[in-house]
């Protein structure tokens, strides 16, 4: 069976930055598991990061939720350490959604079966893969 992980968000800023949280923290070695699984397997391994910019702050997100984050080239932009990206493509999103990851999944992944995601998003509090078994 021809798999697709699609890993949201898992960048330094969410999970000990400027919007980390105890929670986020706690779904770490899930989803490390969870890559290192489809990995062995394989398997199409695919990451999202929120991206912002020096100008966030002037942003309609950035007056929504005034918390600097996530800003390209920052420590907190970056994907935690722990998580294994190598092979892996990496996708840049400035808003909630990402036209390039669905054009790239429209190209690329109609032969997959199945599509799983895991990961964090800010608007929900975790949107958590299943348990490794």
């Amino acid at each position: 069976m021809k798999k697709l992980l699609i890993v949201v968000d898992m960048q330094n800023d969410f999970i000990t930055g400027s919007l980390g949280s105890s929670q986020a923290q706690s779904i770490l070695p899930y989803v490390k598991s969870k890559i290192e699984e489809y990995k062995r397997d394989g398997s199409r391994i695919v990451f999202t990061r929120d991206t912002h910019y020096e100008n966030y702050l002037d942003t309609q997100e950035g007056k929504r939720l005034p918390v600097v984050h996530c800003v390209d080239g920052t420590c907190g932009h970056a994907i935690v350490d722990d998580l294994e990206t190598t092979d892996s493509e990496i996708f840049d999103k400035p808003t909630f959604g990402s036209l390039a990851l669905v054009k790239h999944l429209t190209e690329t992944a109609s032969n997959a079966e199945e599509i799983e995601l895991c990961g964090l998003s800010v608007r929900w509090p975790l949107l958590i893969c299943s348990q490794p078994r």
